[in-house]
């Protein structure tokens, strides 16, 4: 399994869990239903639950940020798909594991199997904007 195919099923477990609202311990169930059928590493399975757990966690927090960044875009209007993506992105964003150019690059991979025609270019935007918006408070902190 690739990280892309993890975090198609990352996406898949964090809506399960927002919109669905299953308990984590069916998401789990259904991630390793998942890494059966994709032959996921051990690796990717952690790496899923940290970004599933992480991005879920910090759901309040990152949403405001994401609505800070989603000009003329009240949140609870977006597409759970699009939110879903948004706040996947931008808590792997955060966490610093993975180089923002890539992150956001995944994330508008996802929103073109997952989300509208529309929902790539407004999710490159959105989180380029954080991605600055992050950047400029890592360097202030560096002074």
């Amino acid at each position: 399994m690739t990280r892309r195919t993890a975090r198609e099923t990352a996406l898949q477990m964090l809506f399960q869990l927002t919109v669905g609202e299953n308990d984590w311990e069916m998401a789990e169930l259904w991630q390793k239903e998942s890494a059966e059928v994709n032959g996921e590493s051990d690796d990717n399975a952690m790496f899923i639950a940290a970004l599933v757990k992480g991005a879920f966690d910090q759901i309040c927090e990152d949403d405001k940020l994401i609505a800070a960044h989603a000009s003329g875009w009240d949140i609870d209007r977006l597409s759970e798909v699009d939110k879903a993506i948004l706040r996947l992105a931008v808590f792997e964003m955060k966490s610093g594991v993975t180089p923002p150019p890539v992150v956001i690059n995944e994330a508008v991979e996802l929103a073109k199997v997952f989300a509208s025609d529309d929902s790539p270019a407004f999710i490159n935007a959105v989180l380029d904007s954080i991605r600055k918006e992050l950047n400029a408070a890592a360097e202030e902190q560096q002074q």
